[in-house]
């Protein structure tokens, strides 16, 4: 669904095993970044007129996990090892 909102369409795009592949492949720092201003261009292309302020409220939470899932991390602040988002 994220990579059907990303290029403006409702049909699926590729199998399952296909986008799993690609999601694996792409650079964290990188596609992040694409993707990002991709939602953002997109947010503001919704309104009639741009937005003069953009309100970003991020949710410090985090998810503690159990056992030795990939991407965990230590967590300092909660003591504990949680979910890399």
């Amino acid at each position: 669904m994220l990579w059907q909102t990303a290029v403006n369409r409702d049909t699926p795009l590729a199998s399952s095993p296909t986008l799993c592949r690609l999601e694996k492949r792409a650079n964290r720092q990188t596609s992040l970044a694409i993707c990002t201003r991709c939602f953002v261009d997109k947010f503001i292309a919704s309104f009639k007129e741009a937005p003069a302020e953009l309100i970003l409220d991020f949710d410090a939470t985090d998810d503690r996990v159990h056992g030795s899932q990939e991407g965990r991390f230590f967590n300092g602040y909660y003591g504990d090892y949680c979910e890399w988002r």
